[in-house]
């Protein structure tokens, strides 16, 4: 029996002189990505992307725009394969606070980044990819 996953994912955006910029931490494993995590008992989808996005970053003050598809994938964690599924929620912000990332889960950086040249950088593009792209449809 496959054992399976629910994670929540933010994508935030801002406005930066016309053109929409992407919030992008990097990871424990040095790459480029959104901030998602576990869903936790009774939390919606939307709450855990906010709350998963706040405790990465630091960031408050999010406003949800709208659900992005799901992403779902297999990967292999001591030898057993996981099904995973990731809602993503999109949030904008219009706020100037400082960004802290969140050490202690590995999380070394947080950059604001044109998101026309997010799909050049962000790793994990198989899943990454398509989640920007579905930005790019509801912007």
């Amino acid at each position: 029996m496959k054992q399976t996953e629910v994670s929540s994912g933010a994508v935030v955006v801002r406005k930066h002189i016309q053109l929409w910029d992407v919030l992008l931490i990097r990871d424990a494993k040095g790459v480029l990505t959104f901030p998602k995590g576990f869903v936790e008992l009774h939390e919606s989808i939307i709450h855990a992307a906010r709350r998963e996005a706040r405790e990465e970053t630091g960031i408050t003050g999010l406003r949800y725009k709208a659900t992005l598809p799901p992403i779902t994938y297999i990967y292999t964690r001591s030898g057993k394969a996981i099904h995973k599924t990731v809602y993503y929620a999109l949030f904008s912000y219009n706020g100037t606070g400082k960004l802290l990332p969140q050490q202690e889960e590995g999380i070394s950086e947080i950059l604001w980044v044109p998101i026309t040249a997010a799909c050049a950088i962000i790793g994990y593009p198989k899943t990454n990819i398509p989640i920007i792209q579905a930005v790019l449809d509801v912007l």
